[in-house]
């Protein structure tokens, strides 16, 4: 039976792990968002979108009646080894319905929206 120094070496060894993925996941952010033309750092949470109307970037094909529904992403809570699939469905949503969003500073916060438990939330706030 291992004793609790082992358990809290391996603890240890686990936060560092999740707090290096998640350094890296906030670089990434912090590099599209700087790619995107910057984020106003005065701006504690994104702007409230009421009846907002997105143009297309391609007209929709009126020849058939019914429109692809993705399913939106799980929450993320920070599991270093849920991060991949986590992005894969973000992504995979964004291709599929790319009207849904002005521009990328609107993906980047549809995305933080979904990052609720643990270190995620702990990321986002620092995002923001």
């Amino acid at each position: 039976m291992e004793d609790d120094s082992d358990h809290l070496g391996a603890m240890e060894r686990e936060l560092g792990s999740q707090c290096q993925s998640l350094n890296d996941i906030h670089d990434q952010l912090i590099t599209l968002i700087a790619l995107s033309g910057g984020v106003n750092r005065s701006v504690e949470a994104p702007p409230a979108v009421t009846n907002a109307v997105v143009t297309p970037l391609n007209p929709p094909n009126t020849t058939t009646t019914h429109q692809l529904k993705p399913a939106t992403p799980s929450e993320f809570i920070g599991n270093h080894t849920k991060g991949c699939a986590f992005l894969n469905s973000c992504d995979l949503y964004i291709g599929l319905a790319p009207t849904q969003f002005a521009d990328d500073q609107a993906r980047i916060y549809w995305v933080l929206s979904f990052m609720k438990g643990d270190h995620a939330v702990c990321f986002t706030d620092r995002t923001m």
